[in-house]
């Protein structure tokens, strides 16, 4: 059996999902933040988004979602703060910008992302690939999200529907295997 650093089975399963869609990485990712804030969240049509791939309804608290599923490689932080900015261009009454991406943002991206956002008015959550420095060490912030809700996320990975065709063969050995560790946290 392979084994897998912890979380790394969770997170190899999360970039199996398709990128898009109604069975998708963004809709799962939206389904489980509107679980977390209790506001229903929409995915945008499938055309230029603006840096927004999903938003809560307009009546409710303004927070605008942007995923990014990568299989490796590093985020470019100018792409990312013009989504940000594109983002408050297109929705003006958004109070929080979430970033959702399976790869790494580095520290100093972060703060540089949180330091647009602030002078857009606005806040920003970044949910990425990184361990968690001291809320949930050792496990991926993106990872614990998907681990606030197994049941939802193990029936999306365990659907073919749900995952890429080309991706299906980087699925982690055994969703067993990936129950174990999301229970882990």
């Amino acid at each position: 059996m392979t084994s897998f650093v912890r979380g790394q089975a969770p997170l190899q399963a999360i970039k199996c999902l398709k990128e898009s869609g109604e069975k998708s990485f963004e809709k799962l990712t939206a389904t489980l933040l509107s679980v977390l804030i209790g506001f229903p969240i929409r995915l945008c049509e499938s055309r230029y988004q603006a840096g927004t791939d999903a938003v809560t309804d307009p009546a409710e608290i303004p927070v605008a979602i942007e995923d990014n599923r990568y299989q490796t490689g590093s985020l470019d932080l100018r792409d990312l703060e013009g989504e940000l900015a594109a983002a408050t261009r297109t929705y003006p009454d958004i109070q929080l910008w979430v970033l959702a991406p399976t790869a790494e943002v580095h520290p100093f991206q972060e703060q540089a992302l949180r330091n647009t956002g602030e002078s857009l008015g606005l806040a920003v959550l970044i949910l990425d690939s990184a361990a968690a420095r001291l809320q949930l060490l050792e496990i991926a912030l993106i990872v614990a999200l998907y681990a606030s809700a197994p049941d939802e996320t193990l029936n999306a990975i365990s659907t073919p529907e749900w995952l890429h065709a080309k991706l299906r063969v980087n699925m982690p050995p055994s969703v067993i295997l990936l129950r174990d560790d999301v229970f882990e946290l």
